[in-house]
C-alpha cells in the first residue's frame, strides 16, 4: 500500500491559481507588458532566444567550419596529419570572425535584450 507521504496532489499546483501542474511563477498569473505571462508567451520568448543565438553564432561557426574543411583538404592532399595544423587556423579564424562580426553580434544581442526587458516591464 501507499504511505501517507506518497499520495499525489491533484488539481492546482500547491494551491496557487492557474493550470494544474504549472510551475508556481507561471501559475500565479504574472503580467508582462500588460499581457498575462502565459506558456505561449514563454515559448515565443524561448523561440526568439534560440533564433537569436543561432543567428549570432552562425558567422563564426561557418568561418570555423570553412577553415576546418580547407585544412582537412590540405592535410589529405599532402598527407601531413599534424594536430596543431588543424587547431591553430581554426582558432585564428574564430578570432578574425569575432573581429569582423563582433559589432553586429553585439547589436543583435543588445536589441534582443532590449525587446525582452521592455516586454517584461509589466511584471510585478
Amino acid at each position: 500500500g501507499r504511505g501517507a507521504g506518497s499520495r499525489r496532489r491533484r488539481g492546482r499546483a500547491r494551491g496557487r491559481p492557474g493550470a494544474a501542474g504549472a510551475p508556481g511563477w507561471l501559475a500565479s498569473g504574472f503580467h508582462c507588458g500588460g499581457e498575462e505571462m502565459t506558456d505561449g508567451w514563454v515559448m515565443a520568448l524561448a523561440r526568439e532566444a534560440l533564433v537569436t543565438v543561432l543567428l549570432v553564432g552562425a558567422p563564426v561557426f561557418a568561418l570555423s567550419m570553412g577553415v576546418g574543411l580547407l585544412v582537412s583538404l590540405l592535410q589529405a592532399t599532402t598527407q601531413l596529419h599534424e594536430q596543431t595544423l588543424a587547431f591553430v587556423p581554426k582558432i585564428v579564424a574564430v578570432f578574425v570572425g569575432f573581429l569582423l562580426f563582433g559589432g553586429w553580434m553585439l547589436r543583435v544581442l543588445v536589441a534582443f535584450a532590449g525587446r525582452t526587458l521592455a516586454q517584461m516591464g509589466g511584471i510585478p
